[in-house]
């Protein structure tokens, strides 16, 4: 059993968010238990 899985990227806009969107929709199809967690800023430099 899965206990948790990380995301991570070196840079924003690399596709993080889209990436934990897809796997969360999976695993939930599978019939498991998700909950998603943010952590750290959430700002961009562009």
């Amino acid at each position: 059993m899965m206990k948790g899985l990380l995301i991570a990227g070196t840079q924003s806009g690399i596709g993080k968010t889209t990436i934990t969107l897809a796997i969360l929709k999976a695993l939930k199809e599978s019939r498991y238990s998700v909950q998603s967690f943010k952590v750290g800023p959430d700002f961009s430099s562009k």
